[in-house]
């Protein structure tokens, strides 16, 4: 397992990422990759600060592939070894992780 810093996550989501930091991220398989809310919270005060234009929403596109919130709460329920309990079982499906919908667990 890898927490990758904000460093990491800006050069990845660059107009030019950097190719060893590509290289090294495309070794990896993807579920041993992971991020920090601090780091998110530091890249979208970044974002915010920034002049509007077509650099920024390019940015805050990248951000939000990044940080999808249904991957950030899987990331955590597997890195500790937990399940998620939710309505939105598909946003969960291929995370690896159990599952449990208590809408429909009386059905």
């Amino acid at each position: 397992m890898f927490v990758l810093d904000t460093n990491i996550l800006s050069a990845i989501m660059s107009a030019r990422p950097s190719l060893e930091v590509a290289v090294w991220i495309a070794g990896q398989p993807e579920d041993a990759l992971f991020t920090t809310t601090i780091c998110q919270a530091e890249i979208l005060a970044g974002l915010a600060v920034m002049p509007e234009g077509r650099r920024r929403v390019a940015l805050e596109t990248a951000a939000q592939a990044i940080f999808a919130d249904d991957l950030m709460i899987a990331a955590v329920a597997r890195a500790n070894g937990a399940g998620v309990v939710t309505r939105d079982i598909g946003g969960f499906e291929d995370c690896g992780i159990p599952l449990v919908d208590p809408w429909q667990a009386l059905s």
